[in-house]
């Protein structure tokens, strides 16, 4: 298969967006191979891009403690620091429901950075995390929390 790559810049894109056309003779394996292989590079979720203090950072998605928003803007917060990020709450959201869970309107956390779980108080729940921040589920987001910690039984 002879392939030819070209690139053009395009304004009218919105940002963080590729747009890719595919040319071919004819439908063949190695092109489905291709298109699949775009697919899921596309579809990764392993990293996001951040920002802080006029630098651009490229944050492993594992290395995430948390998302949270403040002043209409939404943050990750790792062990180097916080970065600014341009995606949605909702965006965030959906990206990995195995180790990310809402539990706030404004804050996401990695339950792989989960200190424990403070079921103390009836009706509410306080998230201790490694780093020592503490969080409090919101009242409407216990029920999703509860379900995602029996899943685990």
């Amino acid at each position: 298969m002879n392939v030819k790559i070209s690139t053009i810049f395009d304004n009218s894109l919105e940002s963080n967006s590729i747009e890719i056309n595919i040319k071919a003779s004819k439908n063949s394996e190695q092109l489905q191979t291709l298109i699949n292989n775009i697919e899921s590079i596309s579809n990764s979720t392993d990293i996001l891009i951040g920002k802080n203090e006029n630098k651009i950072y490229i944050i492993p998605i594992k290395d995430i403690i948390l998302f949270y928003s403040d002043n209409n803007n939404n943050y990750c917060k790792t062990s180097k620091g916080d970065f600014k990020i341009n995606k949605r709450m909702y965006e965030l959201e959906n990206m990995d429901r195995k180790h990310f869970i809402r539990i706030s309107k404004s804050c996401i956390i990695n339950i792989n950075y989960v200190e424990s779980f403070d079921l103390t108080y009836v009706g509410n729940i306080t998230v201790k995390l490694e780093n020592g921040l503490i969080e409090n589920v919101s009242k409407r987001k216990i029920p999703d929390v509860m379900h995602f910690l029996n899943s685990f039984k």
